[in-house]
């Protein structure tokens, strides 16, 4: 199977951490996630990668569904906001990420339709690509 077709789905965060940062934030962050999918890895010093493919049918969420739920939830807990990437690769994940704004996501949804020509691009809005803010306000 290859990343084409895979079903699999990265969630890739970039806190907004506070100054003066709590020494204990980033583990209780861990946590959180963990309670969302096991497979969490918490990149130094404000990001982390989370595999969200075997959450997707427990939590009965796509991955926009289940990222917006995550960022909801570590605002909620924590006053924290976060940009979000999530595609069926840790590359694409990252990229996405790098290109959202705090309190926004961006999910790809299928990477075929991203790279269709030298302007195009991940900046270009395709179908396998969606952006949304956090709240509608």
């Amino acid at each position: 199977m290859n990343a084409v077709t895979s079903n699999r789905s990265i969630l890739h965060l970039r806190f907004d951490m506070p100054p003066g940062l709590d020494a204990e934030l980033p583990e209780q962050l861990r946590r959180l996630l963990e309670n969302i999918t096991p497979r969490v890895q918490m990149i130094e010093p404000d990001s982390a990668a989370l595999d969200l493919t075997g959450a997707l049918p427990y939590f009965h969420q796509d991955a926009r569904g289940l990222t917006e739920l995550i960022q909801l939830r570590v605002l909620a807990y924590f006053g924290v906001s976060s940009a979000a990437g999530a595609a069926p690769s840790r590359m694409l994940a990252a990229m996405a990420c790098a290109l959202t704004g705090p309190g926004r996501r961006l999910v790809i949804e299928d990477p075929r339709y991203l790279f269709r020509g030298p302007a195009m691009g991940p900046l270009a809005s395709g179908l396998g690509m969606t952006v949304s803010p956090l709240s509608n306000g």
